[in-house]
């Protein structure tokens, strides 16, 4: 297969994370900071004799919470890059992502497929499977792409809840495996599942992460057929979407390959005029 006209591209301009704490100490926000003060209000409100306002407050707060932990697109506890911050050069771009490595099974095959369409990725990995397999994490930095976090033992379905200190461990072991490799520490932090925290932003600033989750999921996170994950992505597309693909599940489970998937939306991407990039906010 010929290199098609997707490339990488650097010209992406910084975006600046207002979100920045102090060193050892985690920032007031205003959105926990008021759910936190609902608690109590409510509480009060029930013991005046208030019941309806004091249960219709409790519940319209942990609404709230759970809204904001559970849509990845929301930046309700901190800023999430959800898209590219801009187009410089009239060429529409997007972003392509890949979670869940590394793993001997499909990492190889996928750095194959983006050597052939010379395209660059940001592959955010788990921090259990790197440390088993670091040379897979060497040859994708060798190979010119990206690395990002997505913690230590993806704890999809307790990430939300997790306490600052666990959160804490899942952030830090992952950097401290990808700055062995590549000299620096991850620039990015996507959350398992796109779950929020209301500890992670403070956190992840502390790091030196700032958190992205997508705008357009294939959902081959799940079993769905390739012609159904491809359309999804297709239906989402426009220019700054950020994609989301994933690697590392037995590839018998889908009847395809994430390779194939990953060559059948590069083909796709090509076909529509977009050229996929990794961003960094230094760039």
């Amino acid at each position: 297969m010929e290199t098609s006209s997707l490339g990488t591209d650097d010209s992406l301009g910084a975006v600046e994370s207002p979100w920045v704490g102090r060193r050892g100490r985690l920032p007031v926000r205003p959105l926990p900071a008021l759910l936190v003060a609902c608690q109590p209000a409510s509480v009060l409100l029930v013991a005046s004799g208030l019941w309806s306002w004091g249960l219709a407050l409790l519940g319209l707060s942990h609404a709230i919470l759970l809204v904001g932990i559970f849509v990845p697109a929301l930046s309700w506890f901190g800023r999430t890059h959800t898209r590219l911050p801009m187009q410089v050069d009239g060429r529409p771009k997007v972003w392509l992502t890949i979670d869940d490595g590394p793993d001997p099974r499909t990492t190889p095959e996928l750095l194959e497929v983006l050597d052939r369409f010379g395209v660059r990725a940001t592959f955010f990995v788990i921090g259990d499977k790197a440390r088993r397999h670091p040379e897979l994490l060497a040859e994708i930095a060798a190979r010119g792409h990206q690395l990002g976090n997505h913690s230590t033992s993806h704890p999809a379905g307790t990430f939300w809840c997790l306490p600052p200190q666990q959160l804490e461990r899942e952030l830090q072991e992952t950097s401290r495996l990808i700055r062995a490799v590549t000299g620096s520490p991850p620039e990015w932090f996507r959350p398992p599942v796109g779950h929020q925290n209301p500890f992670l932003h403070p956190i992840a600033d502390r790091h030196g992460m700032q958190v992205v989750t997508w705008s357009a999921s294939a959902w081959d996170g799940v079993s769905i057929p390739l012609e159904r994950a491809v359309r999804r992505i297709e239906r989402r597309l426009t220019p700054g979407t950020i994609l989301v693909l994933h690697e590392g599940y037995d590839p018998g489970s889908r009847g395809y390959t994430p390779a194939a998937l990953l060559e059948a939306v590069l083909e796709r991407l090509t076909s529509d005029g977009y050229s996929a990039v990794a961003w960094s906010p230094r760039d």
